[in-house]
Parts: C-alpha cells; structure tokens; sequence
C-alpha cells in the first residue's frame, strides 16, 4: 500500500494576485453596470444630491471597488399648513414617504378632479380614519427635494358647515368666504361657498355655519381711498385697504365686501 503525503505551504509575504480590470468584482450594493460600476438612481457616494446625474465608483487594482452608494438624502419636511404629520419624521432620504392629514374642515387640494395621484392612492390605501381627501403624501425624491404625490395644500371643505380659517392661501383666493352648510345657490352662500351680492353672512365658525340674509339696505356708489408711502402700491393693496375701509364704514364683515370695479 502507497501512501501519499504534501504540505501546501501559503508564505505570509506573498498576497494574494491583485484583481487588475474593472468588472472582475461585482459592483456593491445600489450599483450596477459592470465594468463600470456606478450609484443607482437616487444614491450617491456621500448622499448628496446629484441632480439626476449618476456618480461613477473608483477602481483600485487591489482594493477593487472604492467607496459605496448611499441614499440621496431629503432632509427635514416643511408640511403644509392646517395638517398634522400621520408618523414621526426623521431625516428623510430617498424612497421615504411622509404622509400628513388635513385638518378636519380641510381637504386635499385638487381633490375630486381627475388627478393621477387619486387612481395610484386610491381611499383603500390610507391611513386607518383617514379619508382620501384629507390625505397628503410626499416622497424623497432622487433630487433630494420632497414631491407631491397628491395635492400641495389643504383647503377649506365648501358646505361642510365650518368656517375656518384660509390664511395660509394667497392674498386674492377666494375660498370659503362663507359658509352655510350646503352648496345652495340663491341663499346667500353659493355653491362655490361665496357670498352672494346682496347678503350678509355672520356668526360663521369652525363650529357653526354661517346665517346668510338680505342686507337691509345697498347701493352701488363709489368711494375714493388715498394710499401714502415711499414706493408705489400695487391694485391687490389697495383693493385690501378698501375692503378694510368699507367694512369699518358698513359694520359688516370683511369677507362680505365685494369690490366688483375699481378706477383710477
């Protein structure tokens, strides 16, 4: 009987053969693109943004690849107004999806159009007590900038019987001058929940709707405002500062004066 005996010797100050060409190493994680390996979209090597451009990995002959793909990172979320966050929010990076509710009396913007957000989110998908048009959902995008996956902002339900709050609109939205519980026209608060001429509407609140009546007495005249300062106003100042005037003068609300023509 032969027996047979080696001993492989491994010497310590041998390495082992350096991998000379790219590609010899698969790419690390979140890259792709052998030989030349580089950051999927919305990773880069430090988590900047990269503005739609993809960062290449470098190549060490020995060492491979260098260096790894981290998610583009978002930062901290500005929420719109009259909403409240459904989740704690930590530093937000790519792919993360923050999703906020709309006070009650509020909705979704845009909601009941035909929006593409209403067919990808549909009410089945929501939060628990949530309902779909109070839901607002923002999600890191490969830019570092947050998108909306629905509408931007919340606005006031017309006909709900709350009258609530809109200064977080522009100066010249006309959302929700009033409201009386229904989208009625011809009661003083139209369907578009605007006061209609020839009414007042006062006691509305986020508590109770608005009582609309005919006012007791109206006329169309005119009225001249004199407006002094350093620079020149502009028609939206001075439409306000009008508005303001007429409903110290009348004792109405301001919100019930309309200023249907404006001269110079």
């Amino acid at each position: 009987m032969f027996r047979f005996a080696f001993v492989l010797a491994i010497s310590s100050a041998q390495p082992w053969p350096p991998c000379p060409q790219r590609g010899c190493l698969p790419c690390p994680d979140f890259s792709d693109g052998r030989p030349n390996c580089t950051c999927l979209e919305g990773y880069s090597l430090n988590g900047s943004s990269l503005g739609g451009d993809r960062v290449g990995l470098e190549w060490d002959t020995v060492q491979g690849w260098l260096g790894s793909c981290q998610p583009v990172i978002c930062g901290q979320v500005q929420g719109p107004a009259y909403a409240q966050a459904l989740q704690d929010i930590p530093v937000s990076r790519f792919g993360d999806m923050i999703q906020y509710a709309c006070n009650v009396g509020y909705e979704v913007e845009g909601y009941g159009s035909l929006g593409q957000w209403q067919v990808t989110f549909a009410p089945s998908t929501g939060p628990p007590g949530v309902p779909a048009q109070r839901l607002v959902r923002l999600r890191c995008s490969a830019q570092g900038t947050f998108e909306n996956l629905t509408g931007q902002r919340c606005v006031p339900v017309c006909g709900d019987g709350m009258l609530v709050d809109v200064d977080h609109l522009p100066q010249d939205d006309q959302s929700e001058q009033c409201d009386d519980g229904n989208r009625n026209t011809g009661d003083g608060c139209d369907g578009q929940c605007h006061v209609e001429s020839g009414f007042i509407c006062v006691a509305g609140s986020a508590t109770q709707p608005d009582r609309c009546s005919l006012a007791n007495a109206w006329a169309e005249s005119s009225i001249v405002v004199s407006l002094k300062g350093a620079r020149e106003t502009n028609e939206d100042e001075v439409a306000l500062a009008t508005s303001v005037v007429l409903a110290e003068v009348f004792q109405c609300p301001q919100r019930d004066v309309e200023i249907r023509e404006a001269g110079h």
